[in-house]
């Protein structure tokens, strides 16, 4: 197997089993399983288990946020970005775990924990320009709190992908995937702000 190759089977197995585990009961022993390769070749490219936990995590935050496409107004942006936001955490199994353990260790410049903090400011960041947009162009409400519908619309999206994936009765069961609630919270980040 080439270099790249392991390095690149050795991050998948350790997203799976951080992702499915969290960092304290994920075991190096099973990533280098799963990955068909020694501890040793695992620490060759990653230093230590919590380079590969960086690591790990870094690959699962990079694809997000998604930049909103161009030319739509503030009302279908937030419908998109709360749709998307519910699409792709659900897209990618063990974020969920991942941002959970955001408190593991200090958010210093470099860390985990740093960069699971810079993704969520950088999400909530979104959102915010959205609504502020949305305000000055008179399609918002003005008494609204940007910041508040930002938080309101990460923690749905995370517990909505959370709620489907565990629970059989809940939302999805019927379709097997998010879709049609990503829509909902879409529309109702999208009512809540619009004027009344």
């Amino acid at each position: 197997m080439a270099d790249g190759s392991r390095r690149t089977a050795i991050l998948a197995a350790a997203k799976a089993e951080f992702g499915a585990h969290g960092y304290s009961d994920a075991r190096v022993e099973r990533i280098a399983s799963t990955a068909s390769v020694n501890k040793q070749l695992l620490f060759h490219y990653f230093d230590s288990k919590d380079g590969l936990y960086i690591a790990a995590v870094s690959a699962l935050l990079a694809d997000f946020p998604q930049p909103t496409p161009p030319g739509l107004t503030p009302s279908e942006a937030l419908r998109w970005i709360a749709t998307e936001l519910v699409r792709q955490v659900s897209a990618s199994p063990g974020l969920v775990r991942v941002l959970a353990d955001r408190t593991r260790g200090t958010a210093t410049p470099g860390t985990a924990s740093h960069q699971i903090s810079e993704w969520l400011s950088e999400t909530a960041q979104s959102l915010c320009a959205i609504v502020l947009d949305g305000q000055k162009t008179g399609f918002f409400r003005d008494d609204l709190s940007p910041q508040d519908v930002a938080n309101t619309v990460i923690a749905t999206a995370i517990g909505v992908s959370l709620l489907d994936r565990h629970d059989a009765s809940g939302p999805g069961s019927e379709t097997g995937d998010t879709s049609s609630f990503s829509t909902i919270l879409g529309q109702m980040a999208a009512d809540y702000c619009a004027w009344r």
